[in-house]
């Protein structure tokens, strides 16, 4: 039951940069197309349990709807921050989540690459519509966006900003869901 969608259109943010030179993006961007245009790659729960206590649970699926990994903590209610990373790849969108941030005086940070990037693969970027090339580029591409050097990023690939996405004093039971998505309308 989907009682409200939130749609993650990383619409702008703070722009860190704005290159788009560099010849090892061009395997990448030759097969970027192949992403889908939009799809689910987090989906949020606040859940009540005996006793008066709550819990936040988030789940990260891939490309094709796949369960990835889950986390389940307690929340005492308040708004809920998500940041994420935006790359864009030749006019495609690469995001990555980054932290749920919530609680008193947003006391309360979870790192959320460990739910969804195993082994060094983002895998809310796994699909049977990805051919190794473009698994292995995007691979590549994590592998540095993830150690923080933003300046090679940009260099290699394109432009870096950082978004978030605020959901304010979300609803016991409401299943939101947070839509990645890879082509932007044209402004």
């Amino acid at each position: 039951m989907i009682a409200a969608a939130l749609w993650a259109a990383v619409l702008g943010g703070f722009i860190f940069g704005c290159s788009n030179a560099g010849s090892d993006n061009n395997r990448l961007k030759g097969k970027i197309h192949l992403l889908k245009n939009e799809s689910v790659a987090l989906k949020i729960k606040i859940v009540p349990y005996e006793g008066g206590q709550r819990y936040v649970t988030a789940k990260f699926f891939d490309l094709d709807g796949m369960f990835v990994g889950r986390f389940e903590r307690e929340y005492n209610g308040g708004d809920i921050l998500l940041t994420m990373g935006d790359i864009n790849v030749g006019g495609r969108h690469v995001v990555f989540p980054q932290k749920m941030v919530y609680g008193e005086n947003n006391s309360t940070v979870i790192p959320l690459t460990e739910y969804y990037a195993k082994e060094g693969y983002p895998k809310i970027y796994v699909s049977r519509n990805i051919d190794t090339v473009l698994r292995h580029e995007i691979g590549k591409l994590y592998s540095v966006y993830s150690k923080g050097d933003i300046k090679f990023v940009e260099e290699q690939y394109g432009e870096v900003s950082s978004d978030s996405i605020v959901l304010k004093n979300p609803q016991d039971r409401v299943l939101y869901e947070f839509k990645v998505r890879a082509k932007r309308a044209e402004k």
